[in-house]
């Protein structure tokens, strides 16, 4: 009987410990948790040494956003891997933390934007022998209720409006027209939106010229048959553009055999001094976003666009 009752008792012992995997996966989970409260503390801790209350909450507000919580939790699986001794897990989360950090750290991304724009040689711009036309690429605007308005590369408008004003150029061009909609509804374009603008500022409708095309090729291909057409044929033209997008501008306008335009450049996205912060150094979408557009400058470059 004693011993039925024994057998029974370690019966009931086994049936109560649980499996080993629940142990493992149950440590994995408290080692994760560890590894983020290490991560998000010792980040808001170097924010707050760097700069006070004010680094801890912008710090704490990137981290909690969709893009800097991932990273977080990246980051944080990659230190788990660290501190249960996992070496292949390791290696390839750390990879892909060091990627992503790469990929939206705004310094790292300021790199390859500055490459961009440095890559051509500015026009010197003079009051007293000013351009017959400054020619501003579509892009820069959008529609509010009711009017046009400056979108994140409005520079470039506002760019071409100053030129006039202070004098360096007696006309302005403005380019680009909106791809029909779904069903082919018709929508305002660049050029329209940008003329707009300008004419609310007091620029004469008769100084400003609009050109046509969808992208940058047809762009400088409608320039270039307004030169062959004689009507802004023997002129000095400028071209404004953003300051990344303008390599491709110039290269496709020599495609389409204009050579003689004289470069000048607006929206410039890379920081002109170097001073950073510490959160500058955290992912946001502003890094990853310029990551794009510069992807986009050199794709375009490979296929000859």
């Amino acid at each position: 009987m004693t011993k039925k009752m024994s057998e029974s008792k370690a019966s009931d012992s086994t049936e109560v410990a649980p499996p080993a995997s629940q142990i493992s996966r149950r440590r994995s989970v408290l080692v994760l948790a560890l590894s983020g409260a290490i991560l998000g503390i010792l980040l808001l801790g170097i924010a707050t040494y760097c700069h006070g209350k004010t680094g801890f909450e912008k710090t704490a507000i990137r981290l909690l956003t969709p893009l800097g919580f991932g990273w977080w939790l990246l980051g944080a699986c990659f230190l788990s891997a660290l501190l249960r001794r996992s070496g292949r897990q390791a290696v390839l989360l750390g990879i892909g933390w060091i990627a992503m950090t790469i990929c939206t750290c705004d310094p790292i991304v300021s790199i390859m934007t500055r490459s961009l724009e440095e890559s051509v040689e500015l026009a010197t711009l003079s009051k007293d022998e000013p351009l017959d036309y400054v020619v501003v690429l579509g892009g820069g605007t959008g529609l509010a209720p009711g009017r046009a308005q400056l979108t994140s590369s409005g520079d470039r408008v506002l760019l071409g409006a100053e030129l006039y004003f202070q004098g360096y150029t007696k006309n302005l061009i403005t380019t680009g027209e909106a791809i029909d909609s779904i069903g082919g509804k018709k929508r305002s374009g660049p050029a329209d939106q940008t003329f707009e603008i300008w004419t609310k500022l007091g620029i004469p409708e008769s100084a400003i010229l609009k050109l046509p095309g969808i992208n940058t090729y047809l762009e400088t291909k409608g320039l270039a048959e307004a030169i062959e057409s004689g009507q802004l044929a023997n002129k000095r033209i400028g071209l404004v553009t953003s300051a990344t997008h303008l390599p491709r501008a110039i290269r496709l306008a020599k495609s389409h055999g204009i050579d003689d335009l004289h470069p000048i450049a607006a929206d410039y996205r890379a920081k002109s001094e170097p001073y950073y912060t510490f959160m500058d150094f955290l992912p946001g979408t502003k890094g990853l976003s310029q990551l794009y557009k510069n992807q986009h400058e050199y794709m375009a470059k490979i296929v000859g666009r």
